[in-house]
């Protein structure tokens, strides 16, 4: 039985890469955040800017 690589079966057939669906879809997902209005919480947190790390916060040593 010969082998064929999944380049020619996804030429072959038309499929896309998964890197490239996840891509189309974060991208999606990017636009619908970006048109929200500006008191919702994902487009707060898309904004958000996290302080640098305090000294002695070390979560090492929890659990």
């Amino acid at each position: 039985m010969d082998r064929v690589h999944n380049d020619t079966i996804r030429q072959r057939f038309g499929v896309a890469l998964i890197s490239d669906k996840l891509r189309e879809a974060r991208l999606r997902w990017y636009d619908h955040v970006l048109r929200a209005n500006d008191d919702i919480v994902r487009k707060i947190g898309l904004n958000l800017e996290v302080p640098e790390k305090r000294p002695g916060d070390d979560l090492s040593n929890v659990g």
